[in-house]
């Protein structure tokens, strides 16, 4: 090709040569001149017989660069298949394991069910399930009591606004921002302000500045209620009962059957995320093996195609016998 190439140039040079300064050298030299356009004109033949050989020659280099490309992108998908196939084998096995071991963990439970049914431990269930009930019951009667706080001292700090009481409006906010979250407020953050601030509102009612519109509201701020010291006392019933549920639960846990069954739970639980996600991936896996799978018989049929058009005769790549 490169002879060919340097040939064509030669030539080219040549027929400008004869067409150019030739003209006035064949008035000179006649003779001389006719003989050199015959070879000039001979030399033309044989580029001419050239070119198709040539091109026939870089057609069958582009076909063998893409026959290249092909083999690569066969050895590729093959050894993902080859790969593929290794993975799954592995993911399957641990599949398996994982659901026996979920199996071994789920009949441990039904074993430490059994042993939870003694009368000792039933007891002590249905002891815990009473604490949850004290423990609600305290929580919702505190939660009522200064949901019904937070309410007046709303209402005083917005009578306190609209006068001269700019002051004392400061001490109640406080109060009113501790019990607005959906949160329990801490004793301790709340008492201290509530002190300071109820005595204002107490005066506010008792000059009729505030008017208590339900039974909640006039119960709870009476004469004769002492709401600092209810309020205490529903704390402290409330910390009492969540710190005899903490020590039942706490001797609960402590049982060694019902220590190994929430062991085995928690065990069960991750076994349980663990088969998730590997069943997740034996999914994909098994997608890209069937994509795979489709995908290589169309390039060795693409490459037999080729291979066919490059040799001129049908060929067929060993192992695409049945494609």
């Amino acid at each position: 090709e490169e002879f060919y190439t340097a040939a064509s140039e030669c030539l080219k040079g040549c027929v400008k040569g004869l067409a150019g300064p030739g003209r006035y050298i064949r008035g000179v030299f006649p003779e001389e001149m006719k003989e050199i356009r015959v070879a000039v004109d001979r030399i033309g033949r044989e580029v001419n017989a050239m070119t198709p050989q040539i091109a026939g020659a870089r057609k069958k280099r582009d076909q063998i660069a893409e026959l290249r490309k092909t083999e690569a992108s066969i050895s590729g998908a093959v050894a993902d298949h080859e790969k593929v196939v290794a993975d799954l084998a592995r993911v399957r096995d641990e599949i398996t394991r994982e659901e026996q071991a979920i199996e071994d963990l789920s009949q441990a439970l039904a074993q430490a069910g059994d042993a939870a049914g003694s009368e000792k431990i039933a007891g002590l269930k249905t002891a815990i399930s009473g604490l949850h009930e004290e423990l609600s019951a305290a929580d919702r009667t505190l939660r009522s009591d200064l949901s019904v706080i937070s309410h007046l001292l709303r209402k005083g700090e917005k009578v306190l606004q609209r006068g001269d009481g700019a002051s004392a409006a400061r001490e109640i906010e406080p109060v009113v921002d501790a019990l607005a979250g959906s949160g329990l407020p801490a004793e301790e953050q709340l008492m201290p302000g509530l002190a300071r601030a109820l005595p204002l509102i107490r005066s506010m009612i008792g000059s009729g500045e505030i008017v208590l519109k339900n039974k909640e509201e006039r119960e709870l701020f009476s004469e004769r209620s002492d709401i600092m010291a209810r309020i205490t006392a529903l704390y402290a019933q409330r910390r009492d009962a969540e710190s005899r549920l903490k020590a039942a639960e706490r001797a609960y846990a402590a049982i060694p059957v019902i220590e190994q069954a929430q062991q085995a739970e928690r065990e069960r639980e991750k076994g349980e995320a663990r088969l998730a996600s590997l069943r997740e991936k034996m999914i994909a896996m098994g997608e890209r093996k069937k994509i795979l799978e489709t995908e290589i018989p169309a390039l060795m049929a693409g490459m037999e195609q080729d291979l066919s058009a490059l040799e001129g005769k049908p060929v067929t790549l060993i192992g695409n016998e049945g494609a």
